[in-house]
């Protein structure tokens, strides 16, 4: 099915979760600072494991940075 990340065309499995997603983009779900937005929604960490992404989902990650 194909999905947007970051603005970016990308074709995935049919019934991947964020989780899914999240570890086949070598992300660490369990690391902090990391946000997932579906179609404009925050999506809460706590159903990552559990939600499935819809077909033609607009989906934003967000790596939060210290610094200054």
């Amino acid at each position: 099915m194909d999905i947007r990340i970051n603005g970016e065309p990308k074709t995935v499995q049919q019934g991947l979760t964020v989780q899914q997603l999240l570890l086949d983009m070598r992300i660490d779900p369990s690391q902090p600072g990391i946000a997932v937005a579906l179609d404009l929604e925050v999506i809460p960490r706590k159903r990552w494991r559990e939600l499935e992404i819809p077909p033609t989902s607009d989906i934003e990650i967000i790596h939060a940075v210290q610094g200054g």
